[in-house]
């Protein structure tokens, strides 16, 4: 019944939101990729076999494609403007996996396999939508669309930190890994992780640091965004918290005067968590013993530094021998007698070690080629000084480099098109402007 409820009031409010301007879908489409937020599971609402939940979203991208082209003709031809490099490495991606989608057909020889396997990576057609929904008017349908996404964060932040530390669970997945520790269980369910929590939070350090907006807001949002990557107990992330914060104060406007408010906020921070008793916490032992390991033995010496290293070297090997330049696709790699630790050559705990076993080094190559361009770009801008978010998202394009050597989260198309298509078409406008 609750889960009847969620889905209801999520299609009402899809409905309320597309009447009032088509460029709501973008976080409409987002929503079904994460099981609103881990609120569903992918069998929730699925058609058992072929459609998952989160297939929903690609579904509606692809809906959206087909009704621009056939109805709203006057915005297909944007999509042909192919004049900047970047936009046709992404067409190069996309086309690339809809080749390896084929490529691993032929080689299954079903297509079983390959959709259960690659329809995260087909996700990736989205970013069409992002772009032919924010071409008219990048700037104000930007907003509205970064608005929405900022809301939805903030409250499922605030769910995520009462269901850690009051035992309140909206979730309908099991925590990925629990914990027993002083005498508490500690979840650590990523489903539930706010999915642009680490954007927001470089959009809401580069606003406190550069004093844009209600400065007490930007604080108290950073201080939110924390407790929700510390109660992750995460080691990578939380370490990437800190060098988005250092990068954050040293291309800031105020150096000087930050260093007074980084003090104070750190004291405030510091007496909030022992006025909620956190340091006596499960959560705080466990991330303590977490850390100590990094101490104890160092990095490269740790469970998970190890057991990644052996991964992609695992990985790296056997795409040599298979396929150096395509990689093994969406296949069954069992069935051909090459054994990972899943049934495909992807990893979830590297972005690197993702890619090649998937996509091999042309894959790879194309899609660190899309970040570097998306990195020249967005210095441009910042130079220029003509865009409001250009330093959140050298931030966040920081951020994705680091989250690789964590996750694979941020090695799909889709987990930063929007942003990438934004400061690509602020950076077309301007171009256009001086001309």
């Amino acid at each position: 019944m609750e889960k009847i409820i969620i889905f209801l009031a999520f299609i009402l409010l899809f409905i309320y939101l597309i009447r009032k301007d088509i460029v709501y879908i973008i976080p409409m489409i987002f929503l079904f990729y994460t099981n609103i937020n881990g609120l569903l599971t992918g069998e929730d609402f699925a058609q058992k076999g072929v459609v998952k939940f989160h297939d929903y979203g690609l579904i509606l991208a692809i809906l959206t494609i087909t009704y621009i082209i056939f109805y709203r003709r006057e915005k297909v031809d944007p999509i042909f403007n192919t004049n900047n490099s970047l936009l046709l490495l992404i067409y190069c991606n996309i086309f690339y996996y809809l080749f390896l989608f084929l490529y691993s057909i032929v080689l299954q020889g079903s297509f079983e396999w390959p959709i259960k396997i690659g329809r995260y990576y087909l996700y990736g057609i989205s970013i069409i939508v992002f772009y032919l929904l924010l071409v008219t008017d990048p700037v104000s349908k930007f907003k509205k669309v970064v608005t929405f996404l900022k809301i939805y964060t903030v409250v499922f932040s605030i769910m995520y930190i009462i269901y850690n530390y009051f035992n309140i669970n909206f979730y309908a997945n099991e925590a990925f890994d629990i914990i027993d520790a002083d005498n508490s269980i500690v979840n650590r369910n990523f489903a539930a992780f706010p999915y642009f929590l680490i954007y927001f939070y470089c959009i809401s350090l580069i606003d406190f640091l550069n004093r844009k907006g209600n400065p007490i807001i930007n604080l108290l949002l950073v201080f939110l965004y924390l407790i929700c990557m510390v109660s992750s107990l995460t080691r990578g992330l939380i370490l990437s918290a800190g060098i988005i914060f250092i990068l954050a104060y040293i291309i800031s406007d105020n150096r000087r005067a930050n260093i007074f408010y980084i003090l104070f906020f750190f004291g405030i921070g510091f007496f909030v968590l022992k006025s909620i008793h956190y340091f006596e916490t499960g959560s705080f032992s466990t991330l303590i013993l977490r850390f100590s390991e990094i101490s104890d033995v160092g990095i490269g010496s740790t469970g998970n530094f190890e057991y990644r290293t052996k991964e992609f070297l695992n990985i790296f090997s056997n795409v040599i021998q298979f396929n150096p330049l395509f990689g093994f696709g969406f296949i069954n790699t069992n069935l051909f007698g090459f054994h990972f630790n899943d049934m495909s050559a992807g990893s979830p705990d590297n972005g690197f070690t993702n890619l090649l076993g998937i996509s091999g080094f042309i894959g790879l190559a194309i899609f660190l080629i899309i970040i570097m361009k998306w990195g020249l770009i967005n210095i441009k801008l910042q130079r220029l000084k003509i865009d409001n978010y250009s330093k959140a998202h050298f931030l966040f394009i920081i951020s994705i480099f680091l989250s690789f050597m964590n996750s694979s989260s941020n090695s799909y198309l889709q987990s930063f098109g929007l942003f990438l298509i934004y400061d690509l078409l602020i950076y077309r406008m301007y171009l256009k402007c001086i001309k």
